[in-house]
């Protein structure tokens, strides 16, 4: 509660800093409205994607995963190629510089899991070099899937309609690929693949195209593919099973792969990876995820706990705003599917240890919502406050000179306000310098009185930036110790100190101290 000493009552105000709210449900997110058209793109191989993958991999540092496989079985009996050195080979394209993979390779190893599993015995000693999973699939014709018009001579496939002359010709070769877990021999969940590569071939040419679809989603993709009469169905294999492989491991390594298939990050497949993996973690991991991604963006310089607090909330505000999201401090699947997209998001997550209540700091202690520290801004409490009754001031100092704004949070009628306690009225001179400090509030000024069992925080923040012209922050022009206008779904303290923030990051530092009287 505010009490104003030189006369009549401002205002009486008690309250919470409520940052438990911050996590949104999934099932509560918007859905976003996704095209049904496919989407057509023309490569002239997959080793710019591979390569591409291998970047992915060194920028997510992906390094060392082991893998191995079965062979992909032809279940047509037409396909006479090696797909476990296809397999072999694409693995390593796309681990060239990154590592990511290493391949457990076991020689004359046929299609059952028993081969494998018997193969990893002698590395039991040495447990991080036994693959967790295995590639397991086969390749099946879909030949009766094309519709030719007599008239025109053109082809209708599930996905595409092709125009072409009398003299083309058309073969369909289907691939579905699984990713296993060795142990339990499940297949995981989300990880699989299902494509098909529609070759059109002309009879006076040394040269075809291949169309690929992505079973599940329709997504297609026009790939050249050389010498077509020489290598003819084996080409197609190796290039249906390369994209597969892409689509494949993408999923697994959590990267966006989309990218390298030059596919949109709004492409259902692509966001339906992102959404499998936002899913599948528990809200504790998500804001593992974010706070570890928002670290190597350099947005956020707290720790990876798994705790959402006034730093980390700030911090997704801000890169909420910078990806064109509504900035409201929640760790929503639009924020999760920009970093994503970004290849900032760690493969795994591993849940942390619950935390030590001993060790938590006291709840009047001065956090800073940010690692950065320019001004050395600090902020104490001027004596103990436990009761009801007791009077609340502060002191703050700097060790660099700065201008100072000082805000009180409370509750009111159930609503969470802010209100700006310094400069005010009684203290218009905002501005520090080293040496000296300011007792907030003045003497025979106001009070702030606990007068409620809630909690109760004063956050300050130092600051060299002019308030003025662009950099104008409107709620500064609003009456000093009054509740400040601030929206409705992101309000209290963390709105206005991310509003100052948002001016410049770098030159703000924030104190805030937390009190609360005992029932």
């Amino acid at each position: 509660m505010i009490v104003r000493t030189r006369g009549a009552v401002v205002c009486a105000i008690v309250g919470a800093v409520s940052l438990g709210g911050c996590m949104t449900d999934p099932k509560n997110t918007s859905t976003i409205m996704q095209p049904r058209t496919p989407v057509a793109k023309t490569l002239t191989n997959l080793n710019q994607a591979k390569n591409c993958m291998d970047q992915l991999f060194l920028d997510g540092a992906r390094r060392g995963i082991p893998i191995t496989s079965e062979k992909i079985e032809d279940a047509t009996g037409t396909v006479k190629v090696s797909t476990v050195d296809m397999t072999i080979n694409a693995i390593s394209d796309m681990s060239k510089r990154s590592e990511a993979f290493s391949y457990f390779h076991i020689e004359g190893q046929g299609s059952q899991i028993g081969n494998i599993q018997n193969a990893l015995v002698p590395l039991k000693s040495n447990p991080s070099k036994i693959p967790p999973v295995y590639i397991r699939g086969s390749v099946s014709q879909a030949d009766n899937s094309i519709v030719r018009d007599s008239a025109s001579g053109s082809f209708t496939v599930p996905f595409a309609s092709i125009g072409g002359g009398k003299d083309q010709s058309f073969d369909t070769i289907s691939i579905d690929l699984q990713l296993v877990d060795i142990s339990t021999r499940t297949v995981k969940t989300g990880i699989t693949t299902s494509n098909t590569i529609t070759v059109v071939s002309e009879s006076e040419s040394e040269s075809a195209r291949g169309l690929i679809q992505n079973g599940a989603f329709g997504a297609a993709l026009s790939v050249s593919l050389a010498s077509s009469k020489r290598e003819g169905r084996g080409q197609a294999v190796r290039t249906l099973l390369e994209y597969s492989l892409i689509e494949l491991l993408g999923k697994y390594t959590h990267v966006p792969y989309h990218r390298c298939l030059e596919l949109p990050s709004t492409d259902p497949a692509s966001m339906q990876s992102a959404q499998a993996y936002y899913d599948g973690l528990s809200a504790e991991a998500r804001t593992r995820a974010v706070q570890t991604a928002l670290n190597a963006t350099r947005e956020y310089a707290g720790p990876v706990d798994g705790v959402m607090r006034e730093a980390l909330q700030l911090a997704v505000s801000a890169a909420k705003l910078k990806r064109g999201l509504n900035a409201d401090g929640r760790i929503d699947f639009q924020l999760f599917n920009a970093l994503y997209n970004e290849n900032v998001l760690p493969n795994e997550i591993v849940n942390a240890k619950p935390a030590n209540p001993a060790e938590a700091p006291p709840a009047s202690a001065p956090t800073p919502p940010s690692g950065r520290d320019p001004f050395g801004l600090t902020l104490t409490l001027t004596r103990p406050v436990s009761a009801l009754g007791d009077v609340v001031s502060v002191r703050a100092s700097v060790d660099s000179p700065s201008n100072l704004y000082c805000y009180y949070e409370y509750h009111e009628q159930g609503s969470i306000r802010v209100t700006r306690i310094f400069p005010s009225q009684f203290q218009r001179d905002n501005h520090l310098v080293p040496g000296r400090s300011v007792l907030i509030p003045a003497q025979n000024s106001f009070q702030i009185v606990l007068n409620d069992t809630a909690p109760e925080s004063i956050a300050c923040v130092a600051t060299t930036i002019d308030y003025r012209g662009a950099n104008a922050l409107p709620f500064l022009k609003e009456p000093d110790l009054t509740p400040i206008n601030t929206p409705p779904d992101f309000n209290g303290l963390p709105y206005v100190i991310y509003k100052h923030q948002q001016v410049d990051s770098v030159q703000t530092t924030v104190k805030k101290i937390t009190f609360q009287a005992n029932g």
